[in-house]
């Protein structure tokens, strides 16, 4: 008599069926398993790009929304005959989100002689964010080897900057978030304190990728100090 070692059986997923009046307990066969784990994964892998594309589409319409912005202020400021200042959020929030993704305008008031706030507070996706360094991906597009103006210019939101543009507000939610900001002034020209450059730079990317080497997809504004006019960049 030939004796062969016992194998053990795969413990797959049960599903329990009504068979008549009689509940019938079947499991799954390694075949259906094999077949719902295909599925699953041809399902992600289409996925996956539509992903992608709703963050590119999402970073476009934040991007057009900012760059309407700027215009906006600097209209504003030439209308008005007055200062008007384009802050965003670097710190201070009770929501750790909001730093460098929370923007809004403040103009000069000169009864109280300070600076309001005349919008409501705009904010970009969650997949995007203000860049806070000089990233080196604008250095290597290619509209910075045609045109090398577009990439020289004082990032308005440096982290260790020397720039005086900076500002402390308390909000009725007890924060006192902290602010950078460029202003427009009466003339339409726009400036930070201690700026030394012709052009001044706001950089809005994908704040998905860790490593800036990862950075496909940006805005660049690059603002003529002397006009105060913006040019828009895309790689």
């Amino acid at each position: 008599m030939t004796f062969y070692p016992q194998i053990s059986s795969v413990n797959l997923p049960r599903v329990i069926i009504s068979s008549g009046n009689r509940l019938v307990e079947r499991a799954f066969s390694l075949v259906e398993m094999l077949v719902v784990l295909t599925v699953v994964g041809l399902l992600a892998a289409f996925a996956a790009p539509t992903l992608l594309t709703l963050q590119s589409t999402s970073l476009s319409a934040a991007g057009t929304e900012f760059g309407g912005f700027l215009n906006f202020c600097r209209s504003k400021a030439i209308a008005e005959r007055t200062s008007i200042r384009v802050a965003i959020v670097t710190g201070g929030a009770m929501d750790p989100d909001d730093a460098y993704r929370k923007y809004a305008g403040w103009e000069w008031d000169k009864l109280s002689e300070k600076y309001v706030q005349f919008s409501n507070w705009k904010f970009l996706p969650l997949n995007s964010i203000f860049e806070n360094q000089a990233p080196d991906y604008i250095r290597t597009a290619s509209y910075a080897t045609e045109e090398k103006s577009s990439v020289e210019g004082d990032l308005v939101l440096k982290k260790s900057g020397v720039f005086e543009n900076r500002a402390k507000e308390e909000t009725s939610r007890g924060e006192t978030l902290e602010l950078q900001f460029l202003t427009f002034a009466p003339s339409g020209r726009a400036y930070i304190k201690d700026g030394e450059k012709r052009n001044l730079i706001i950089v809005i990317r994908a704040s998905s990728p860790s490593d800036p080497e990862l950075v496909r997809n940006w805005y660049q504004y690059t603002i003529d100090t002397l006009t105060g006019r913006t040019r828009i960049y895309r790689p």
